[in-house]
C-alpha cells in the first residue's frame, strides 16, 4: 500500500464468511503450509485498515501464524499506518489484535513516522506466542520474531478506556 490516498480495508461490512460468524476480518502474511512468506509494506503515506464495524469482533493482523512461516510488515514514511479497529463492544472478549510471530517467524518495523494503531476493548499486541490456539507450541526451535520501532515510528494500544499505550521509537520496553 503505497502512497498518500492509498488504502487497503479488511473489513466485516459484507458479514463474515467464517465457521463462527463474530470474527471479523483477518489478515495473514506468511500461513498455513511451511515455508511460506508473506510481506505487507504500507509506505510513502498508504494505509492499512482492519476494521470490525458491526456485531463481529476480533479483527487481526498476523505475521508468521504457522509453523514453518516467515510474515513480514514495513510500516515506512510520515503517515502511512496499519490500523486495527473494534467499532462495537466485544462481546466474546476478543478484541483487535496485532500478532506477530505465532508459530512462525514474524518481524514488524515501524519507521519513519510510520504508525501502527491497535483500538478497541481488549486490544492486544503480542510477539512471539509459539503456540496457542493455533496449535502447541513447536518441539524444537521457537519462533525468532521481533517488533521494531525506529526514526519516529510509533505503535498505539487503546484498549477504549480499560488501558492505553504508546511505543515511541526510542522508549524503553
Amino acid at each position: 500500500v503505497n502512497g498518500a490516498g492509498s488504502n487497503l480495508v479488511v473489513s466485516s461490512d459484507s458479514g463474515s464468511y467464517s465457521q463462527y460468524a463474530y470474527l471479523a476480518g483477518r489478515a495473514s502474511f506468511g500461513a498455513r503450509t511451511p515455508g511460506a512468506t508473506g510481506t505487507l509494506k504500507v509506505t510513502e503515506g498508504g494505509v492499512f485498515d482492519v476494521i470490525a464495524t458491526g456485531l463481529e469482533e476480533n479483527p487481526q493482523v498476523r505475521f508468521g501464524r504457522d509453523m514453518g512461516t516467515i510474515g513480514v510488515g514495513i510500516v515506512d514514511g510520515e503517515g502511512s499506518q496499519i490500523n486495527i479497529t473494534q467499532a462495537a463492544q466485544s462481546a466474546h472478549y476478543a478484541g483487535p489484535r496485532m500478532l506477530v510471530g505465532i508459530q512462525g517467524d514474524g518481524k514488524l518495523t515501524v519507521r519513519n513516522g510510520g504508525a501502527v494503531n491497535l483500538d478497541g476493548e481488549n486490544a492486544q499486541l503480542i510477539v512471539s506466542v509459539a503456540g496457542d490456539s493455533y496449535g502447541p507450541a513447536p518441539t524444537s526451535l521457537l519462533p525468532q520474531s521481533e517488533l521494531i520501532i525506529q526514526s519516529g515510528g510509533v505503535v498505539t494500544v487503546d484498549q477504549q478506556g480499560a488501558g492505553f499505550n504508546t511505543i515511541a521509537a526510542g522508549d524503553g520496553v
